[in-house]
């Protein structure tokens, strides 16, 4: 028997038969089955099958890694996470700067400090180096791994001495360079050239005192501060790297705040003859690169966007998938509570780059409520077959003024169809609620996605198990529609093996249900705890958790859980029950219940 994390929530068989003997075959037709909620609070709960945002590991702008076993014997198998910040607000007392606290886990949820410096940082600076030791402003680091010499390179934006800049600029928002960091693992980083000079690709030396991504030099431009650095190794071998435009006192460069990208040559030299504007704010498309005079320009700015990004895209992040490049992207500052994802898409990796309105894809994640706000800067990782997007969001969402308190959030992203048929990238987040582990951390996959779908009555079964949440304008439509009694049957050929059931609720109060009249779970064969052999087991009136509740609406993203002792099934029956509202607004009845998605933990076979 699986043993629950939670005592409250312990098993227990309740022998209680709903019929009678059937033709005196020895087999009573139903048992009634005690479950767990899967939680006791908003900090206990079952681990095994579940993750749960209300965790609180403070950090900003996290890089996440994932470190394979074949990449690192000794710290593969672990999520690495790193995080804007750096030592320069207390003494180390051996006079380095250390930055970027990195974070370890191994369900992108519960982290503990694994950098090998002071604090648990991972990256040190010395005196000898292009970084200002007395900078707070080190921002925003990202971790890949280089195949062909072994080695993890960290890409980072940082102040530097204004001894090391072309410009002798003082103001600190001039002096923001893009950095490299190498480290022989993931926890330990030394800045590029510090330990012995490097050889670029173009035959130039660098050493720590060097800024090795320096575009004031490149292009002879002026001040050009720049932040937010995102390598992205293409399937075909090449190296790309993205990065913003950050504002600085230079008169002619403020129309180039946006994402920008350009080709590496090698993983420390850039080719910056091929700089592309990749998104600007406000607007769906953008144009731009290098003029004949080999300045960096913008060429032409598309039509209005239909969500409000103030002047920021920033914290860029590519993805790959099915041949398509999707540039995620934030908007808004990281203090405002509609600091948010969002997405441009292209066939090549450095131009073409459209947003999708916000009828057709857009933003892929965003919130902005009394318990989830400022959802912005992220990482995309793989769990085996799901993506996986890990953010930065505010710890205090009604004080906007501390928007600099930020806390790790994560949920499945997911790509799917808009109305045109386009493939764009969403979330089902962001969730501060109970929601299901990847199968590949947890070993349960939701079953419910190879079950056959049926119900009494209603309209858009289709929807219960296309694994999709309905958080934004473009999938609003995703949802069954039912009432009060009726009949949701989820049957499979082959028996699977379940262990837990959600059944989210709308987030709209008026369409919610209070409750679960009853769930039947039918025996493919008698459970092992079971005393006797039965057809099924049942759990009636299961209650909608009211902690969901709040401020006369429902949490998006919100599940009735049932959690128990695997069983083997062929087939399940939820019946729907009770509504919190019975009439709507103007007094009229109201039947209306609607179901977003059904997932069943389990394994197939």
């Amino acid at each position: 028997m699986r043993k629950f994390a939670i005592a409250a929530g312990a098993l227990a068989l309740s022998l209680v038969c709903f019929a009678g003997c059937a033709g005196g075959s020895g087999i009573s037709e139903g048992v009634r089955i005690n479950y767990s909620t899967g939680k006791e609070s908003s900090k206990v709960y079952d681990r095994d099958l579940f993750y749960n945002n209300t965790n609180e590991t403070v950090i900003a702008d996290p890089g996440v890694v994932y470190v394979s076993e074949e990449e690192s014997e000794e710290y593969g198998g672990w999520y690495y996470m790193y995080g804007t910040g750096s030592s320069a607000s207390y003494t180390t007392g051996d006079s380095n700067l250390y930055a970027f606290q990195c974070f370890r886990s191994k369900n992108l949820v519960d982290w503990q400090l694994a950098g090998a410096y002071d604090k648990g940082y991972s990256l040190m600076f010395t005196s000898s180096d292009w970084v200002s030791l007395t900078s707070e402003n080190i921002w925003a680091p990202e971790v890949i791994y280089n195949p062909s010499d072994g080695k993890f390179y960290m890409y980072f934006s940082a102040e530097a001495k204004s001894s090391a800049t072309e410009s002798g600029a003082t103001a600190a928002f001039d002096k923001l360079y893009l950095g490299i960091a190498v480290g022989d693992t993931p926890v330990s980083f030394r800045v590029l050239g510090s330990e012995s000079p490097v050889t670029t690709a173009d035959n130039g030396i660098i050493t720590g005192g060097d800024i090795p991504i320096d575009f004031e030099r490149a292009y002879d431009c002026g001040i050009f501060s720049v932040i937010d650095a995102d390598p992205f190794l293409d399937d075909d071998g090449e190296l790309y790297l993205y990065f913003n435009k950050h504002t600085d006192s230079n008169p002619n460069t403020p129309s180039l705040q946006g994402v920008w990208g350009m080709k590496m040559k090698d993983f420390v030299t850039p080719d910056y003859s091929t700089l592309s504007l990749i998104c600007s704010p406000n607007v769906v498309s953008a144009e731009g690169g290098l003029s004949e005079e080999g300045k960096p320009v913008v060429e032409s700015l598309g039509e209005s966007y239909s969500f409000s990004e103030g002047s920021v895209n920033e914290a860029p992040f590519m993805v790959k998938y099915d041949g398509k490049y999707y540039m995620t992207y934030s908007a808004n500052g990281y203090s405002s509570p509609s600091y948010s994802v969002h997405q441009a898409i292209s066939d090549d990796p450095l131009e073409g780059f459209v947003k999708p309105q916000t009828t057709d894809g857009n933003p892929v994640l965003a919130s902005n409520n009394a318990y989830v706000a400022g959802t912005g800067h992220h990482s995309i990782v793989r769990a085996g077959d799901d993506y996986m997007i890990v953010y930065a969001r505010m710890g205090n969402p009604s004080n906007y003024a501390m928007g600099w308190i930020r806390i790790a959030g994560v949920d499945q992203l997911l790509f799917t169809q808009n109305a045109a048929g386009e493939t764009v990238l969403t979330s089902n987040g962001p969730s501060y609620t109970l929601q299901p582990l990847p199968e590949s951390i947890s070993g349960y996959q939701n079953v419910a996605e190879s079950a056959t779908i049926t119900v009494s009555d209603g309209e858009g079964a289709e929807y219960l198990n296309d694994g999709l949440i309905p958080y934004y304008v473009f999938t609003e439509d995703r949802m069954y529609t039912g009432k009060t009694g009726s009949q949701i049957t989820l049957s499979w050929d082959t028996p699977v093996s379940l262990n837990a059931i959600m059944v989210y609720n709308t987030d709209n109060y008026d369409d919610a249900f209070k409750n679960i009249r009853s769930v039947r779970i039918y025996f493919a064969q008698t459970p092992s705890w079971a005393s006797r052999d039965y057809l099924f087991g049942v759990m009636e009136n299961v209650a909608f958790p009211e902690e969901y509740l709040v401020d006369g609406a429902l949490m998006q993203g919100a599940a009735a859980v049932m959690s128990f002792d695997e069983v083997k099934v062929n087939r399940i029956v939820i019946t729907l029950g009770e509504k919190f509202e019975e009439y709507d607004a103007m007094g009229n009845p109201n039947e209306t219940i609607v179901i977003p998605e059904i997932v069943c933990l389990g394994k197939e076979g």
